[in-house]
């Protein structure tokens, strides 16, 4: 008896991601950022799709990095779209991937509050930026 291949959502949005990326083309000086974070959405989608709609947990190990990495590149593509260019001294928005570095090697029991952690600290980041309105961001592509 033949059955249906599974095609998980996740892998659905991983190919949408993917597509837009497909659209924007190159990199460019504005948006380089926002289509590294469209690359890790999709890598994001696939490792959730194989995970539960296959039941591969090799990579599980993977995830919490994509997880932390996407507020901190969404913030930056934010950051891009108002100011034109990121400076050396939002570098420190790297610092959530070492964190969830340590938190795997010593305590993984963390990981979940350091996920829910940075999500709500860049939402609430992204809420303060945009206290101004619309008036406050003038140079916004």
């Amino acid at each position: 008896m033949l059955t249906m291949p599974l095609i998980p959502l996740t892998f659905l949005f991983g190919l949408l991601c993917l597509g837009l990326l497909y659209r924007l083309g190159r990199p460019r000086a504005r948006r380089w950022v926002f289509q590294l974070l469209l690359l890790l959405c999709a890598w994001q989608s696939l490792l959730v799709g194989i995970r539960y709609g296959y039941g591969v947990v090799q990579f599980n190990g993977l995830q919490p990095f994509g997880a932390v990495a996407i507020p901190s590149l969404t913030y930056l593509a934010f950051l891009v779209s108002t100011q034109g260019r990121l400076r050396w001294r939002e570098l420190w928005h790297l610092t959530p991937l070492g964190l969830t570095l340590l938190a795997s090697l010593f305590a993984p029991g963390g990981l979940d509050t350091l996920i829910v952690g940075v999500y709500l600290g860049y939402g609430a980041a992204l809420l303060y930026v945009l206290r101004g309105g619309e008036n406050g961001l003038p140079q916004v592509a």
